[in-house]
């Protein structure tokens, strides 16, 4: 009877000590996944301000990009006009971001508009999701060479939306679904465009400013 208690203590002690460590792992993973919940909502806390009706934003983006095409259409020297302005290379690409040069660029850059934008739009604030859009757009625009290329901004603005997104990605732990993106947009515009450096130029500078952009922190 002695030896049946002294080893039915040991191995209450052995199960004390198992328990002890289970508990101490449970602890440790419910500190773990509290810390990546927090983080989730640190940053999805910049969508709270977007109403459950949609994303109103990125639709009036693509009502731009429309009306753009249309005054484009309408008016289609519009280009050689600006380009005669004082500081006419800046207005040019900055324009080109709301005119696109064609049906093709339209229907490319409303397309991911809708689906990078209405993701984009939740992730950040208003003023750094407009940032991001027309600073990319600007800075790809100005590398890709305005004067060969023809408007190029909105395409191009893109690409800002991809590396905004790419660093919320990243920050929430899936940069793999970033970069599977950015190289589907990649491969869209090669093919579009043919492989053009400038232009390459300008897909990759629209792409770091809309990561800086999302990266800032104010």
């Amino acid at each position: 009877m002695a030896r049946l208690s002294s080893g039915h203590a040991a191995m209450t002690g052995d199960d004390q000590v198992n328990r002890g460590k289970g508990r101490g792992l449970n602890d440790e993973a419910r500190r773990y996944w509290a810390a990546q919940r927090k983080q989730a909502r640190r940053y999805r806390g910049r969508s709270n301000w977007m109403p459950t009706s949609g994303a109103p934003i990125t639709m009036g983006l693509i009502g731009l990009l429309v009306a753009g095409t249309v005054f484009g259409l309408v008016v289609p020297t519009w280009s050689f006009a600006v380009a005669g302005w004082p500081g006419g290379p800046f207005w040019l690409a900055l324009l080109s971001t709301a005119i696109p040069s064609s049906i093709l660029s339209l229907i490319f850059a409303g397309l991911f508009l809708w689906i990078l934008g209405n993701q984009v739009e939740g992730m950040y604030e208003p003023w750094r999701y407009l940032v991001i859009y027309f600073g990319a757009g600007l800075v790809g625009a100005l590398l890709a060479g305005m004067g060969s290329l023809g408007p190029a901004g909105g395409s191009l603005a893109i690409f800002g939306l991809a590396g905004a997104y790419a660093i919320y990605i990243a920050k929430v732990g899936s940069p793999g679904q970033a970069l599977q993106w950015a190289l589907i947009l990649l491969v869209i515009n090669l093919v579009l465009t043919g492989f053009n450096v400038a232009y390459l130029a300008g897909m990759a500078g629209a792409f770091i400013v809309g990561a800086g952009v999302a990266r800032l922190e104010v």
